[in-house]
């Protein structure tokens, strides 16, 4: 989908956002050479409210989970994993694995409900073909050429389609078996979890979990999630923004709003920029994202 044809989709998709309880102090337009992106609509100050994000609408690990339809199926999972591997699991790479699986998981299950999805005009306005290499093929001209400057890139390449893979085959077909309601098989092929999975490693951010779920799941304080909005925020070398969640335990779920900071001064009509790489390897940033 090119940028052109995601224009018509941002009102559709601003008006749900704000109808769902979200504000921002930014526009959300084309930016040339890199797609979407955030603009500010007015000066924004060093610790300014940049955008007020309702819980319910970040796509993770958690609200999977809770999914009034598939979160049944997904516990019974890992609790079924759990048996096996043994507590504490979810802290490990194969817990990892599993927690971004299964947001590739609601977001399929999602797509897949059309017109009925609550996400719908946010999922309209994801990017048909992720922008990380993890979606290229064996034979894609950009791999090889990669090959040439740089091994190690391509033996991380490979690995992460074999856990792709892998998730595949030990998860997603299971499920597909046990509920083809919830997870039908044209839905949920091979190639529709790479998309999900390349959406999740471009898009996610790293949040901070609401008390009330750490103190009713398992305790850790963080996870990463599809944010609408804030995940159309683009890159830039040295961009930081805050992100709370500014609630006590207890409080109800819908009720729980993720705050976002800006931490410099922002004109009117700037871009808002996120560093994507401050934590990461020049790699794992043409993995997740396609550039280095």
């Amino acid at each position: 989908m090119s940028d052109s044809s995601r224009e018509p989709l941002i009102r559709p998709f601003l008006s749900w956002f704000e109808g769902g309880g979200g504000t921002t102090a930014c526009k959300i337009l084309p930016v040339v050479d890199m797609g979407l992106g955030a603009i500010a609509k007015r000066s924004l100050k060093y610790g300014d409210l940049v955008a007020n994000i309702p819980w319910s609408m970040v796509l993770c690990a958690d609200t999977a989970r809770r999914h009034p339809t598939i979160g049944i199926a997904i516990r019974t999972a890992q609790d079924e994993i759990e048996a096996h591997l043994g507590p504490g699991w979810l802290q490990t790479s194969r817990g990892l694995d599993w927690e971004r699986g299964i947001v590739c998981l609601l977001l399929l299950h999602e797509r897949s409900l059309g017109t009925s999805s609550q996400w719908r005009p946010y999922i309209d306005l994801l990017p048909k073909i992720p922008t990380g290499a993890t979606c290229w093929l064996h034979d894609d001209p950009r791999l090889e050429a990669k090959a040439l400057a740089d091994d190690g890139f391509v033996e991380a390449w490979a690995k992460s389609r074999e856990r792709v893979h892998c998730f595949y085959r030990a998860v997603i077909q299971p499920l597909c078996t046990r509920h083809p309601a919830l997870f039908p098989k044209e839905e949920c092929s091979e190639t529709a979890i790479a998309w999900a999975h390349g959406t999740f490693l471009s898009r996610a951010l790293v949040l901070p979990r609401p008390a009330s779920l750490q103190a009713n799941e398992d305790g850790r304080c963080h996870c990463e999630g599809l944010v609408p909005l804030l995940d159309m925020v683009n890159h830039g070398s040295g961009h930081q923004l805050q992100f709370e969640t500014p609630t006590t335990q207890g409080v109800d779920q819908n009720s729980i709003l993720l705050e976002v900071r800006v931490k410099k001064d922002i004109s009117d009509g700037e871009q808002v920029l996120l560093d994507y790489g401050l934590s990461s390897s020049r790699s794992e940033m043409l993995l997740h994202h396609g550039f280095q």
